[in-house]
């Protein structure tokens, strides 16, 4: 199995990542309870997928999941990121949110700490699990959902800011995620190099910027 970090520039306010497993033909393939359309969660496990991957989504949290389809290209379910441990924190304003609730730093001591992200509305509409967090400037959208391409099938997750104002509003995310399953795979990091399996440490490119160090 194949599975490369797809990271994509998108319009104004949108983050992308997307998850690539090669194979075969992909088709859209859900089971859900609808009403007009849509499959509304605040606690309850949300589900997209194709034939290849599948993603998890939690209501409240928006937290992410990704695993292979059960019964799928790849037979049964296999993890492809640790369940519910890969996190969203946002900078909206000079304010931090996040949904990161095991870190092992206290956000609450912090003077620009907005609030965790806990209590975001999820719905299905389409093939797109879409989680709204409503914060005091405005609110946070994540889209979640599946692309299929004739030979290949990918998790494409979006983040978008929505400013209720008419003053302008600076807002960043970071994404953290987590595909350490059993040990650290040294998964591919997308630099201005190409991809690269080296997590030790990058030299600095940015005077501005302290190196990157992983582990």
């Amino acid at each position: 199995m194949d599975i490369e970090d797809v990271r994509n520039s998108g319009k104004t306010n949108w983050w992308r990542k997307s998850w690539y497993v090669k194979g075969g033909l992909a088709l859209a393939a859900f089971v859900l309870m609808s009403i007009s359309g849509l499959t509304t969660s605040s606690f309850a496990q949300l589900t997209v997928g194709n034939q290849f991957v599948t993603a998890k989504v939690y209501g409240n949290t928006g937290l992410v999941s990704i695993v292979t389809t059960q019964s799928g290209y790849y037979g049964a379910e296999k993890l492809l990121t640790f369940p519910n441990k890969s996190y969203l924190t946002v900078m909206v304003n000079g304010y931090l949110y996040t949904n990161n609730e095991v870190s092992n730093f206290n956000f609450k001591s912090l003077t620009n700490f907005g609030g965790y992200l806990y209590d975001g509305s999820s719905y299905i509409q389409g093939d797109t699990i879409r989680t709204i967090w409503d914060i005091s400037s405005g609110s946070i959208e994540q889209d979640v959902y599946p692309v299929a391409f004739e030979y290949s099938g990918q998790i494409v997750m979006k983040w978008k800011f929505v400013n209720k104002y008419t003053s302008p509003i600076s807002a960043q995310n970071q994404y953290l995620l987590d595909t350490k399953i059993h040990f650290n795979d040294r998964a591919k990091v997308l630099t201005r190099f190409g991809y690269r399996r080296n997590w030790s440490g990058y030299v600095d490119n940015n005077d501005n910027f302290k190196p990157i160090k992983m582990s």
